[in-house]
């Protein structure tokens, strides 16, 4: 699926790869946690995969883990009898955070010809599909167990904080948060673990 949505000429090919890849994502397998994670945080991947790609991101979070439900965790990335499998775990966990963090703070990773370092001109046709766009993403991270998880450079990240910015309507965020994802990003923060 990652070939097809990185190289395939058609879009609607590329988007209905994406839709796959976010149906196939509810298992939670180990497989599609570095694939999803690279393209959203890939600023070349279409709008309108990345919509498809958060689902597919939201889906991997919500996956359980099916060696332990009992335990709230998210699923388990690599198997455990595998040398290093907790630290793989960490940093593919930490890795997806990260580019979803990065997609609801930075306009330029959503819609493309949006300059990285200027995101004050986005014009007016572009901040509703910003808008749209990131609405998804704030979904997918609203889907994390944790206030706090560690990231793939063994830093901690803070998906509670971007939560609770798109909650508060941080005028930092542009387009300004509307009143849907704040409420997303609410149930996100009241599921999240301390």
């Amino acid at each position: 699926l990652k070939e097809l949505i990185e190289t395939h000429p058609d879009m609607i090919v590329r988007i209905n790869a994406a839709r796959l890849l976010a149906y196939v994502a509810r298992t939670g397998a180990p497989a599609h946690w570095p694939t999803v994670a690279e393209l959203l945080a890939d600023p070349k991947t279409p709008t309108g995969v990345k919509n498809y790609l958060f689902q597919a991101a939201a889906a991997l979070l919500a996956a359980p883990d099916v060696q332990d439900p009992k335990i709230r965790r998210h699923a388990q990335v690599v198997d455990y009898r595998v040398k290093d499998a907790f630290e793989q775990n960490r940093k593919a966990l930490g890795t997806l955070v990260k580019a979803l963090i990065d997609c609801v703070e930075r306009p330029a990773l959503l819609l493309n010809g949006i300059p990285a370092d200027r995101p004050d001109l986005i014009t007016e046709d572009q901040l509703p599909v910003v808008g749209f766009v990131r609405h998804q993403a704030v979904r997918a991270l609203a889907k994390v167990k944790f206030a706090r998880v560690p990231g793939p450079d063994g830093k901690p990240l803070y998906p509670a904080y971007t939560l609770a910015r798109v909650a508060m309507g941080d005028p930092n965020l542009l387009p300004a948060p509307k009143p849907a994802e704040a409420a997303d990003a609410v149930l996100g923060l009241c599921n999240m673990a301390p």
